[in-house]
């Protein structure tokens, strides 16, 4: 079996949980016994530059390799250097021979030229549907997910929530979509070590919920005055945000930086508390990161927050900043409170893995090839 993956997530990200699950499916091939195409010849993704077993670098060695596609002979004998890959990626589903083709983002470019060839889409959240004032009016994400989900064969939803989700909001029939829990990169870390400080991860904006967090936070950090809270990724902050962090009487105390996948794997081994705010998320990563790491962590009761996280989180509404500052208290306060959540996270994140949602996709992959 021969599964064709696209370009979208890879152009768009150098880092990102979506590139990152490809990246980890793709890095897995070899054990399914299957094999797997590139609908482009260079990239900057960071996970695939990185990832030596994978046979890629700057250039795809599938492009230099494959011997099956007339199409890719014609591209190398006719086109110039520089316009090859652009070729490829707007063609890649119909020159490259493949038995299933599944797209890393929503642009239903291929639908017209993928004549008989089945695919299978991932659906990550359906935060532009539920947050839609959020967003540009005129962004086509939710039209564009909603044409390929009713063309898929099959939806692989990251979580219960997106599942339910598609469900409620698109009408999908529920045999239609199979849950795929992702998987934790980052090692797990028993050894504790000296702890201080609240942590932050990601965007800030919208339902992201950083500015109420960060109120929440304020008389925290104010009876606590050793106390740092570390925002990690994400841009700088807004002239808005540093407003905000002055009139609360924090300036310097709250920092933005921008870090590294192992850096940032340093901030959960060094943070008293990761906290979690969001209003929605499709599965939250940063969870099961913070709980191989030892990082006790307070989320919202939202999305699929509570899903991923069990009982190895505590939690409080997203929208209730009081109650917000009273689980960022309770676990500041007691380090036997923050124990009994590491010890539950330890045992939490062995629940997911990167080779279970391989092997599950795989199996998902193989009855669509099966069934065509």
């Amino acid at each position: 079996m021969r599964v064709l993956f696209d370009h979208q997530i890879f152009d768009a990200q150098v880092h990102g949980g979506i590139s990152r699950y490809f990246y980890e499916l793709l890095k897995r091939f070899k054990v399914s016994g299957s094999e797997f195409l590139l609908g482009f010849t260079k990239t900057q993704n960071a996970y695939l530059l990185e990832e030596q077993s994978l046979g890629l670098g700057r250039s795809n060695s599938n492009f230099n390799r494959d011997p099956f596609s007339r199409g890719l002979r014609f591209i190398r004998r006719n086109l110039p250097r520089a316009r090859r890959d652009a070729y490829l990626r707007n063609h890649s589903v119909e020159l490259l021979d493949y038995d299933l083709f599944h797209p890393t983002y929503y642009d239903p470019y291929f639908l017209e030229k993928l004549k008989e060839k089945p695919f299978v889409l991932t659906v990550y959240d359906m935060i532009h549907e539920t947050f839609p004032e959020q967003f540009a009016s005129h962004d086509p994400v939710p039209s564009f997910k909603k044409q390929l989900a009713i063309k898929a064969r099959r939806i692989l939803a990251i979580s219960n929530t997106t599942k339910q989700d598609l469900i409620r909001i698109l009408k999908l029939p529920e045999e239609k979509i199979v849950v795929t829990h992702l998987g934790v990169s980052v090692p797990v870390n028993d050894v504790s070590g000296p702890r201080s400080g609240l942590l932050f991860v990601g965007k800030r904006g919208g339902y992201k919920n950083f500015d109420r967090m960060l109120r929440a936070c304020a008389p925290v950090m104010k009876r606590y005055t050793d106390i740092i809270l570390t925002c990690v990724g994400g841009d700088a902050f807004t002239e808005e945000e540093s407003t905000n962090i002055a009139g609360l009487g924090l300036t310097n105390r709250v920092i933005q930086i921008q870090a590294s996948e192992e850096q940032l794997t340093r901030f959960y081994d060094t943070s008293l508390l990761f906290i979690f705010p969001s209003m929605y998320e499709g599965f939250g990563l940063p969870l099961l990161e913070a709980f191989a790491r030892g990082c006790p962590v307070a989320a919202a009761r939202a999305g699929s927050l509570p899903e991923v996280a069990g009982q190895a989180a505590r939690f409080f509404d997203p929208a209730n900043e009081d109650e917000m500052t009273q689980v960022i208290f309770a676990l500041v306060d007691s380090s036997t409170a923050r124990s009994d959540l590491v010890a539950k996270g330890y045992e939490r994140v062995k629940e997911f893995s990167w080779d279970a949602t391989s092997s599950l996709t795989h199996q998902i992959y193989r009855s669509v090839v099966d069934s065509k």
